[in-house]
């Protein structure tokens, strides 16, 4: 362990009365989501949401390419579509901009936009 470590062990100590391992098993604590895991989950939603959006598209396109949908009603679905995609994708960047300046950059993974400054 590194000189840094031992001192972040130390801080992180906490002083408890002598309980039996019994007892502290049956204890279950429940601790609330940090900040960034929050942050994290709702940038996985909204990913999914925008993969549900681009399926959507695809099956305008396919209806379109039929002939079961007019040009009008493509255009209105296409429009809806993509304005509900593009507040995603700024709220996706608010986020990851949020994260890196807490220290917790997403994975490349994650990652599907580029970061705009």
């Amino acid at each position: 362990m590194g000189f840094f470590d031992k001192i972040k062990a130390w801080f992180k100590r906490r002083k408890e009365p002598n309980v039996p391992v019994e007892d502290k098993q049956s204890e279950t604590v429940i601790k609330p989501p940090t900040e960034v895991e929050v942050l994290i989950q709702e940038h996985e939603h909204l990913e999914a949401e925008r993969n549900r959006l681009k399926k959507e598209i695809e099956v305008v396109d396919s209806q379109y390419a039929d002939g079961s949908i007019a040009a009008v009603e493509r255009d209105r679905a296409y429009r809806t579509r993509l304005a509900r995609a593009g507040s995603i994708r700024i709220r996706q960047m608010q986020i990851r901009n949020k994260l890196l300046s807490m220290g917790h950059p997403l994975s490349q993974r994650t990652t599907s936009a580029t970061i705009a400054y």
